[in-house]
């Protein structure tokens, strides 16, 4: 019975920690391109559709600001590398209205 739980438990936590909550969106692929726009937003190209309901279905962004150094660092050290990257957006798309706005990243060794 206690394996039993364990299993359950062990699935849960794996099925929560990859599926999107509400007005979320996800997609996971390589970097092909990077990019800068001149309002400061910065863009990741991915080799993959995420499930976003946005104009533009392989492509997140965010701005560049303080609080965003870690999507800076992790993206550019994953396109450099051809690392394998996992996004979490915003499915509003809010980025110049054709884009997913960025909230989470992970880079998969």
């Amino acid at each position: 019975m206690i394996k039993l739980i364990a299993i359950f438990l062990i699935i849960a936590c794996f099925s929560a920690s990859t599926t999107a909550i509400s007005g979320e969106c996800v997609g996971s692929g390589k970097i092909t391109q990077m990019f800068q726009w001149d309002d400061g937003h910065i863009f990741l190209v991915l080799d993959k559709n995420t499930n976003c309901n946005c104009k533009i279905r392989n492509r997140v962004g965010f701005h560049k600001n303080l609080k965003d150094v870690f999507f800076i660092s992790g993206a550019l050290g994953a396109f450099l590398s051809g690392k394998t990257i996992h996004v979490w957006a915003d499915d509003a798309c809010t980025v110049h209205a054709n884009t997913a706005r960025l909230t989470k990243l992970s880079i998969t060794k």
